[in-house]
């Protein structure tokens, strides 16, 4: 009696080993095949030693997966239930080595985050072309602030950022892409007004729609030290956060805005682009990521951004 109990405790305390994937496949083949040695024929191999890869699958198991006779097999009621989750293990073990493969020749997944300019302006182009020359690398997108950009970064919660320089800190490798002007969006109704070229002591009188300081903070600072540069201090007369809904505002006549040059893709009815005057500010763009990121896949993709962008 004490012999049995022993046993059942050493039984219940004995730590499964993980499953071999070998065995696994010898199972499914088994169970899809109900025959021995069509299911050897299938995965290669004697069918002796086929018998033997399930014996020690049930035996790790500790239940039968399999009815045997001499003319036929049938699936245990384990077998049955076992049946479906082993074939879900195999499909993610091929995927896993897929995944992998992918991922050593530049495929992969790689998430983006990225400026406004970035998902715009920057990435169509280059993700037409990757998709075209990298079809097993996915990438996810991700659209917030710079400084959204670089905390995303140093929790890992994004490989790669689009957004403006500099980053603060030192595990975050950043290079600078190009710079860019701004321009002045202006209402339709003023161009005769403002003259063939524009002055800051006209731009400076005209009602201002600007950026929020809390959510936009480079370009508000940008613009107004611009105007106070020039010794002007410009009528603000509302701050908005989106570009978009800023050339809204421009175009039903409320007020002038200052916006970096890519926003003139944006064709509005009512709104006009112009060039500021000389001194006007630039807007750095540029590229960061961790600096000990070993992905074939962020290399991948840092190197087609400097190719379409044209750097080297």
């Amino acid at each position: 009696m004490r012999s049995k109990l022993g046993a059942r405790r050493l039984a219940s305390s004995r730590k499964s080993r993980p499953l071999e994937l070998r065995q696994v496949r010898c199972f499914v083949a088994v169970a899809e095949e109900l025959h021995f040695r069509r299911a050897a024929e299938r995965v290669a191999m004697a069918q002796a030693a086929l018998s033997h890869q399930v014996r020690l699958l049930e035996a790790e198991l500790g239940c039968p997966l399999l009815f045997r006779t001499t003319r036929q097999v049938s699936l245990t009621a384990a077998g049955v239930a076992f049946l479906t989750e082993a074939r879900l293990l195999l499909e993610q073990a091929e995927r896993t080595v897929r995944v992998a493969r992918a991922a050593a020749e530049g495929g992969g997944i790689l998430r983006i985050g990225g400026i406004d300019e970035a998902l715009v302006a920057v990435l169509p182009p280059v993700l037409a072309r990757l998709r075209a020359e990298h079809p097993t690398l996915r990438i996810t997108l991700t659209e917030g602030s710079s400084a959204e950009q670089e905390a995303d970064l140093i929790r890992q919660r994004i490989d790669l950022a689009l957004l403006r320089p500099p980053v603060t800190d030192p595990d975050i490798a950043c290079v600078r892409l190009f710079d860019e002007p701004f321009i002045a969006a202006l209402p339709e109704a003023l161009t005769a007004e403002a003259g063939d070229a524009l002055s800051w002591a006209w731009l400076a009188a005209q009602p201002f729609i600007g950026y929020p300081k809390h959510s936009r903070p480079l370009l508000h600072d940008l613009t107004a030290r611009q105007f106070e540069a020039q010794g002007y201090r410009p009528q603000a007369v509302q701050e908005v956060t989106e570009k978009l809904t800023m050339l809204q505002l421009v175009g039903q006549g409320l007020g002038i805005a200052l916006v970096p040059h890519w926003v003139s893709r944006f064709v509005l009815p009512g709104v006009v682009y112009r060039p500021l005057p000389d001194a006007a500010p630039v807007l750095a763009f540029g590229m960061a990521w961790r600096k000990r990121d070993p992905s074939p896949a962020l290399a991948t993709v840092r190197a087609a951004i400097h190719a379409d962008i044209g750097h080297g």
